[in-house]
């Protein structure tokens, strides 16, 4: 009986001897934050492909003239998805479109910043020509027309809320069609947040 009560007794302070060991191997703290790089690495690479598959959607449209619709359902479709990772996208995208010949040139926007905006669109053309979109609604695009030159370069500046202006440059020449795209977007999650903003010019095969 006195042995099985001191063989109960070295146990328990193996056990207890054990237990510290192993508490003052663990820094909580520690654990938290390499979670929270591990899921700032994750989110840096989301972002990254998410950007990547944007360009890619303009590249997969470039046979049709309904690119900026398919831009439109494609960021739809990526922020109910990121909204599902309890992400946030904010997404700004201009988009011009020079046709072969004649004088106009298709313009197009989206609002999916997750607020309405004030957005005016001027070409610095002669005279300079600007659209005014008051009161442009999330989960919005809006389209119109500018009058230009064929064979031209040309400038829109971009502005919204009056604190936000952007030049985006494009080139229109005869025979071939022209999509030149601005991207304005940024991701946000609880902790980390990713923005870039770039322009893009495609030539359609359409």
């Amino acid at each position: 009986m006195k042995n099985k009560g001191q063989i109960f007794l070295i146990l328990s302070v193996i056990i207890i001897v054990v237990f510290l060991l192993l508490r003052g191997s663990v820094n909580l703290p520690d654990i938290i934050q390499r979670q929270k790089d591990t899921g700032s690495r994750f989110e840096k690479r989301f972002f990254s492909n998410t950007i990547d598959e944007f360009q890619k959607a303009i590249e997969i449209s470039s046979k049709y003239d309904n690119v900026s619709t398919n831009i439109f359902d494609f960021a739809n479709f990526t922020r109910q998805r990121m909204s599902e990772r309890l992400n946030d996208l904010d997404f700004l995208f201009v988009a011009t479109l020079s046709q072969r010949t004649g004088t106009t040139l298709n313009v197009s926007a989206i609002n999916l910043m997750n607020k309405s905006i004030n957005l005016t669109l001027t070409l610095n053309s002669t005279p300079s020509q600007s659209l005014n979109m008051d009161n442009f609604l999330d989960r919005t695009m809006r389209e119109n027309t500018f009058t230009i030159a064929q064979g031209n370069d040309y400038t829109v500046t971009i502005s919204y809320n009056s604190t936000y202006n952007e030049n985006m440059t494009f080139i229109t020449r005869n025979g071939f069609k022209y999509y030149n795209a601005f991207f304005d977007i940024t991701l946000r999650s609880r902790d980390t947040s990713y923005k870039d903003k770039f322009q893009r010019t495609y030539r359609l095969i359409s």
